[in-house]
């Protein structure tokens, strides 16, 4: 039971990265969109 709240702890605390990582794709996906579209 602890080592399952440990990793439910772990997989919280990775939350702000994935949505970070996500944000940062997205955004470079509309500059080169941006770019590249005439």
């Amino acid at each position: 039971m602890m080592l399952l709240f440990n990793a439910a702890q772990v997989q919280i605390s990775w939350l702000p990265v994935g949505a970070v990582s996500l944000c940062l794709k997205t955004q470079a996906l509309i500059y080169y969109i941006m770019i590249w579209t005439p």
